[in-house]
């Protein structure tokens, strides 16, 4: 409290709830330096294919955001390709946006992964929460979301094994 004039002075936390000097430290803290990340595993099933499907995530908007990923598993694919996530979002609803890619540690001449014709080369998956932790819609390939039916199992907040 001042005391000369009768008037507390204010204090300041910053988000972990340490004091900080004043109200200017107080808003620096309260703006993000970056946007910090979670990640989620997640497996779709339909029939007998089963993805691994492996998220990082947005963890302070909902939906999270999905920032990128990777799906593994009974996915075409072939030598010199992977499929990455490359957007989306995850919460009540889930859609996931894919695509097969050349890995950076690919040789180099290496096909491009739209110059091979036996993968598709994007994929899109849609779904609805169900309880307990499952997503029920379709997924498709270049440029379809509704080619296949699917259940996609919500495994983890941690990497797939």
């Amino acid at each position: 409290m001042d005391e000369q004039h009768g008037v507390a002075t204010p204090t300041f936390f910053d988000a972990s709830g340490r004091r900080v000097t004043d109200q200017a430290a107080h808003q620096a803290a309260r703006t993000p330096a970056g946007i910090g990340t979670a990640t989620a595993c997640l497996e779709l099933h339909a029939g007998t294919v089963v993805f691994k499907i492996e998220v990082k995530v947005n963890p302070n908007s909902y939906p999270f955001l999905i920032l990128g990923g990777k799906i593994g598993g009974d996915i075409c694919n072939v030598l010199t390709t992977q499929w990455v996530v490359t957007g989306g979002s995850l919460g009540s609803n889930l859609v996931i946006e894919a695509k097969r890619v050349r890995p950076s540690n690919a040789p180099p001449g290496a096909a491009l992964a739209a110059g091979d014709g036996s993968c598709a080369t994007s994929m899109s998956i849609i779904g609805s929460f169900h309880a307990p932790n499952s997503y029920a819609g379709t997924y498709g390939t270049n440029g379809s979301n509704f080619d296949f039916s699917h259940t996609t199992l919500f495994k983890s907040w941690d990497a797939c094994p």
